[in-house]
């Protein structure tokens, strides 16, 4: 078998524009059918108040996507970004990687890596770059999708569903929230806590502390 290099796992179906701060929640400050809201940038004082759609603010191009060499890496991503590399064999100082798991464990030594297609051929210069080239643009998009799909866009039924039941049984009794309106109410605050830069940058500090990459 020669080398077989597929094409990037880039998902044009998913957004790459992601944002920090969900639409859902910003477009319940806009005042017009077109979901512009008013936006005070601090680090830009002179530019005062200024008008801005929400599709165009807080998001960062992929940032909530998992890539090769990420820390935490479930195995359909593993497979999504390496696996067009299970027939190759990988040598590593002498070492064999033998799973996809160590491929993304030790991609940060990826100039080191040894890679010999089933015919004992060793990768070019050339050909590993393009190896490279194809998993630094591969990415898994679970994140984005599933929040988008599970929460955001249910987001405004489930805070005005909660309301109303709130509002109706105030009248006659303190209302607590049941189980499952708890769990899912978590569920919301958890991931709109870490849907923003600050959350990943304090997990990415961690990290990097406990598992540098050498």
């Amino acid at each position: 078998m020669a080398f077989i290099i597929p094409a990037a796992n880039t998902h044009s179906d998913v957004a790459k524009d992601q944002h920090l701060v969900p639409r859902t929640y910003m477009r319940e400050w806009s005042y017009n059918s077109a979901d512009s809201i008013w936006v005070f940038d601090k680090g830009k004082k002179e530019e005062g108040i200024r008008s801005q759609n929400v599709d165009k603010i807080n998001y960062q191009i992929g940032f909530h996507d998992i890539k090769a060499g990420d820390i935490f890496v479930p195995d359909e991503a593993l497979k999504e970004l390496f696996g067009f590399m299970e027939g190759y064999r990988i040598e590593l100082n002498g070492e064999k990687l033998t799973t996809l798991e160590e491929f993304n464990k030790r991609y940060c030594d990826y100039a080191q890596w040894k890679i010999y297609d089933d015919e004992n051929n060793l990768a070019t210069k050339k050909i590993k770059n393009e190896i490279k080239r194809v998993i630094d643009q591969s990415r898994y998009t679970f994140i984005e999708t599933e929040w988008c799909y599970q929460f955001e866009n249910g987001w405004k039924n489930y805070i005005n569903r909660l309301e109303e039941k709130i509002r109706c049984k105030a009248f006659r009794k303190p209302y607590m929230l049941d189980e499952n309106e708890r769990k899912e109410l978590m569920q919301y605050i958890l991931i709109y806590d870490f849907r923003n830069i600050k959350g990943n940058a304090w997990i990415n500090s961690i990290i990097d502390d406990v598992f540098p990459c050498k």
